[in-house]
């Protein structure tokens, strides 16, 4: 990963920020992009700490034009992006008969437009130089649908689409674009299941009977992001302990 420049949005914790770090580790240069700018400053920080290539930036990825010009700062500061990782992604409860306009479009709008407003910065700058490569983070709800949450299984299978149309569309370009369609995985984002205790419930339908951690979402997006992974192009990974095969 030398002389790579990573950029990893929803970076400020859970899959996002296990993937700075890993990425970090192996000599890339990350760009922890996060709406909480707190949270991503701390995630850069550490990373620095430990003599590792890190910067931060504050990114709502529902803003397009936010998002273009944090992709022009990165560019001018560190050159053209090489990776780009997409993590952030809000949770949305509430079934298709009682969820409400605003709801829905919140979660689309984090969950869909805002990878698809990262990907086409980062295209813009990889394009030009025939190379790149770009992990969107979907769910295994956006595989096989999850009962209570219509709006965030409708929108990671969104990210499933785009990412495929993508991959057809730049292969002959030197761009690869994969999909991460974790299960349930122990991160900040399953907290207010923790905190209503229905946790024990998800994962008593899990094979492995366990929850995935972050470093092992990490540790296959590092792997995508990586030359070894050359050959793999528009796939859909899903690790989800069993529950969905």
């Amino acid at each position: 990963m030398a002389n790579i420049v990573a950029v990893i949005t929803g970076g400020a914790s859970g899959i996002g920020k296990a993937s700075a770090e890993l990425l970090a580790g192996q000599d890339a240069t990350v760009c922890v992009c996060d709406r909480d700018a707190e949270g991503a400053r701390r995630v850069a920080e550490a990373l620095t700490q430990q003599g590792q290539a890190a910067h931060d930036w504050k990114m709502d990825v529902t803003d397009s034009h936010v998002v273009a010009d944090v992709f022009g700062q990165i560019q001018s500061k560190l050159g053209s992006v090489d990776v780009l990782i997409t993590a952030a992604g809000i949770p949305g409860h509430g079934i298709v008969s009682e969820i409400s306009d605003e709801a829905w479009q919140q979660v689309m709008d984090v969950n869909v437009n805002g990878i698809m407003y990262c990907m086409r910065e980062a295209l813009k700058q990889m394009l030009p130089r025939k190379k790149g490569a770009i992990v969107n983070i979907s769910s295994v709800c956006g595989l096989m649908g999850c009962a209570s949450s219509p709006a965030y299984s409708a929108s990671k299978a969104a990210v499933v689409g785009l990412s495929k149309s993508c991959a057809r569309r730049h292969i002959a370009d030197g761009i690869r674009v994969n999909v991460v369609a974790p299960g349930l995985t122990d991160t900040p984002f399953i907290e207010p299941d923790r905190q209503m205790g229905k946790l024990q419930a998800g994962i008593q339908k899990i094979p492995q009977a366990r929850m995935g951690t972050a470093q092992e979402i990490a540790a296959l997006v590092a792997f995508l992001c990586s030359d070894g992974a050359g050959f793999i192009q528009g796939q859909v990974i899903s690790p989800n302990g069993g529950l969905y095969m």
